[in-house]
């Protein structure tokens, strides 16, 4: 799913934001020159992520790998960025993993599984 979009600038920084229907922010990639780092996300002053340059094998079209963080998230989200061709913007695009199903059959306890 799209959760955010993103707008390159012609000083190499990237300008978008991330909405869910909880949240809603601005930020700013700015690039990192000398790391394996490509970008660096800022929410103001505060970094909250970093991005790595990708390219597909099959076209070899780039995309970004980009991994954000919070102190007050259980663990970091992890999206990719894509260049959208019908506009020249970029979507950040965001996979859940797949939830693990309860196993099925008796409990410990002898009883029906109950579903």
């Amino acid at each position: 799913m799209i959760i955010g979009r993103f707008i390159a600038k012609e000083d190499g920084d990237f300008e978008g934001w991330i909405e869910t229907l909880s949240r809603r922010f601005d930020l700013l990639m700015q690039p990192e020159e000398g790391t394996k780092v490509t970008f660096r996300l800022y929410k103001g002053m505060c970094e909250v992520g970093q991005a790595f340059e990708k390219s597909s094998y099959e076209t070899g079209k780039t995309f970004y790998s980009v991994r954000l963080d919070d102190p007050f998230w259980e663990k970091p989200l992890n999206c990719l960025l894509f260049q959208d061709r019908s506009n020249g913007g970029w979507n950040l695009v965001y996979n859940r993993e797949p939830r693990k199903r309860p196993a099925c059959g008796p409990s410990e306890k002898g009883q029906e599984a109950r579903l």
